[in-house]
């Protein structure tokens, strides 16, 4: 058994950017409930491992499997742009590009959420930024992604509104978004993933797509 849970984060100009869940509904409802930042997160819960040892960073040249084989950083960076672009060309939406600066950026936090044994988003506003963390597992940039674009069925496009949380998948098919960088880290009890993007999404009053 393993668990999961995922955070994204809601910059300044994004503070209800997240569409509005419905009243009524089984989900948590997302509204702006802080001036300058949201932090939305969800758990599954799961038999997780629980004994952590010093961390064993995993860069952005090895792939997360249960063997921990190393790849080329070109194939994780494919794998992550094709999972994105996959989902955004069933939209109609741009392609999105690789940006090996937010990739940077993404493994900085990522190693400091390993390392400090926390979750949450980073909270500068600067880009949107989507998270996804697995405890007593292993996973890869489809299945993260398959995770994010799994909130879609909460979203209402008529309304613009969710009836759950939906802001990973907002983000992943945010029409403006160009560029994105992504990274893992893990320990021997945890993996987290992060993905930065450019433009940011989840702008207040517009819609993704």
């Amino acid at each position: 058994m393993h668990s999961e849970r995922t955070s994204l984060f809601v910059s300044t100009r994004e503070a209800s950017a997240v569409p509005q869940a419905s009243r009524g509904d089984d989900g948590p409802r997302i509204e702006d409930r802080y001036s300058r930042e949201v932090s939305l997160t969800s758990l599954v819960r799961g038999e997780a491992v629980g004994v952590r040892s010093k961390p064993l960073v995993l860069t952005l040249a090895i792939c997360a499997s249960l063997a921990a084989e190393s790849r080329p950083q070109a194939f994780f960076a494919d794998d992550f742009v094709q999972a994105h672009n996959s989902y955004r060309e069933q939209l109609g939406l741009p392609a999105l590009a690789w940006s090996p600066q937010l990739a940077a950026r993404a493994q900085q936090w990522a190693l400091y959420l390993i390392q400090t044994g926390s979750f949450g988003p980073r909270r500068d506003g600067v880009f949107g930024e989507n998270l996804y963390e697995i405890s007593g597992g292993y996973s890869s940039p489809a299945a993260v992604v398959a995770a994010w674009m799994s909130e879609g069925r909460n979203y209402n496009r008529n309304t613009n509104t969710c009836s759950a949380r939906c802001g990973h998948f907002t983000q992943v098919v945010w029409r403006d978004t160009r560029f994105i960088g992504c990274a893992v880290a893990r320990d021997r009890s945890r993996e987290i993933w992060v993905c930065n993007y450019d433009p940011h999404g989840n702008v207040q009053g517009e819609r993704p797509y």
